[in-house]
């Protein structure tokens, strides 16, 4: 009777942590130390935007702004059929900036100046505002070939 018990009472503690592991199993965190080989931390915003150019993205201008607004280590503002696309670059070199692009990857969005924006992440490299861009397929397309 006693054995029994027992057996239950493990059967059901098992059940329970299958329950929490399966949970977590679920879960779409991206371990910051993960992103320290990311292949395309070497490259540079000029080259992704070279890439933009091979690929016939018709980019109309490219502007610095600010990277510390997203956390990057890099950014600029480029005009593409009449919308403007941030581009971010983090180094995950840097602690801080790989955590950050890994809760941007968990999370598919970033806050910039308050307003929460959907984001396209190739690696090191992050795309915001392409969703609302009418060469969507193009821009995302072109910026996930970028390696």
């Amino acid at each position: 009777m006693v054995f029994s018990r027992l057996n239950r009472l493990f059967l059901f503690l098992f059940m329970v942590s299958s329950m929490f592991f399966l949970a977590g199993c679920g879960n779409n965190q991206v371990d910051p130390e993960d992103l320290r080989n990311t292949g395309n931390n070497t490259l540079i915003i000029p080259d992704l935007i070279r890439h933009f150019e091979k690929c016939k993205v018709p980019i109309k201008t490219v502007q610095l702004i600010r990277p510390d607004v997203a956390h990057a280590d890099d950014a600029v503002s480029i005009r593409v059929d009449g919308k403007e696309i941030g581009i971010y670059k983090y180094n995950v070199n840097i602690r801080k900036q790989r955590e950050n692009l890994a809760r941007i990857m968990s999370e598919n969005y970033l806050y910039l100046v308050g307003f929460k924006k959907d984001v396209i992440v190739n690696r090191a490299f992050v795309m915001v505002g392409a969703n609302e861009n009418p060469k969507k397929e193009l821009l995302e397309k072109s910026f996930m070939s970028f390696k």
